[in-house]
């Protein structure tokens, strides 16, 4: 049994944060005890849940028992409250590599309705979305396609270098007149990992995974090092097998697709945390969204409305973590 917590969990004051049970271990959590361990918000029976009022910083831990009582294994983060009030009149650039989820303009959207009634600003980069609404994000894409692909499924790659036949950031800067952007966040990992069917193949792919991450963010800081490349931490997908059905037939089960990502989700938070020297961060988006009513019914791996704002409450969450 595993928990994939991250170090740092971040949120903001008047914001709701949560952790969802069933997105942070590896098998089906109605067969264990869970037990929060905080002084603050409050556990539910699928989620801990917390309305903050105030700038602060506090350990979680979440317990894991067996049906006899006994205990298994447990994690420890530290959850950092920031204020409303940080970074008043500061501007802030971002760019969104990813999938589906991203192309959808719902994540950046939410983004932007929350810098729009803050005192800090956000301005979104990107060669797709309607401005301001702009993002790279590409249906279908994995890891693999921004490296690989001038052209995927109609889509054109503009991080891909013709010359050096890969991605290039600062070819992608330069070529579009682009600023450069504070943030760059990468939000992939459903195409990467949705269609293995053993945990060895699984492992094998993201050890795969992991060599085009390293070098996509080996590429970003070799344009910029002081250039903070967040990794959106892969979300969950909707819980019930009848929405599996209903999206994809019999070509891949609610089960197995959520095993491989948990083992991704896991080796990835492993790999990546802790290396904010680097200018690398976890951003731990797996755990906001409600893999139940963040769903819609008959839909496997894309979010509703609501499911969309909670992935782009934690990215807002991060951005305003690194003010004062």
């Amino acid at each position: 049994m595993e928990i994939s917590l991250p170090a740092k969990i971040f949120g903001l004051v008047k914001h709701e944060l949560n952790i969802y049970f069933s997105t942070i271990v590896n098998k089906e959590i109605s067969n264990y005890y869970i037990k929060v361990k905080s002084d603050k918000g409050t556990h539910q029976s699928r989620r801990w849940t917390y309305m903050p009022t105030e700038a602060e910083k506090f350990e979680i831990t979440i317990e894991l028992y067996n049906d006899n009582g006994e205990f298994i294994i447990s994690k420890t983060s530290l959850v950092i409250i920031q204020a409303e009030a940080v970074g008043r009149g500061i501007i802030k650039t971002a760019v969104v590599i990813g999938d589906s989820t991203v192309n959808a303009s719902k994540i950046t959207k939410r983004m932007l309705n929350n810098f729009s009634t803050d005192s800090m600003s956000l301005e979104l980069i990107g060669s797709r979305g309607l401005a301001p609404n702009l993002h790279e994000g590409r249906g279908g894409w994995a890891a693999a396609s921004y490296r690989t692909d001038l052209e995927c499924d109609g889509k054109i790659n503009p991080f891909y270098n013709e010359e050096t036949s890969d991605f290039d950031f600062a070819h992608y800067i330069n070529s579009n007149g682009y600023r450069v952007p504070d943030y760059v966040f990468i939000h992939l990992g459903i195409n990467d990992t949705f269609l293995e069917e053993s945990d060895v193949a699984i492992k094998e792919k993201i050890e795969k995974m992991l060599l085009d991450y390293d070098f996509i963010i080996k590429n970003i800081k070799s344009y910029n090092p002081n250039i903070k490349v967040a990794l959106d931490v892969t979300i969950p997908s909707n819980v019930n097998q009848d929405a599996f059905g209903a999206s994809y037939g019999c070509l891949q089960t609610q089960w197995r697709y959520k095993r491989n990502n948990f083992i991704w989700v896991k080796r990835m938070i492993d790999y990546y945390d802790g290396r904010g020297e680097e200018n690398i961060y976890i951003v731990p988006t797996h755990l906001n969204i409600d893999p139940v009513s963040g769903f819609p019914v008959d839909n496997a791996v894309h979010p509703n409305e609501h499911g969309y704002n909670q992935i782009g409450d934690v990215i807002y969450f991060f951005i305003k973590s690194f003010e004062e």
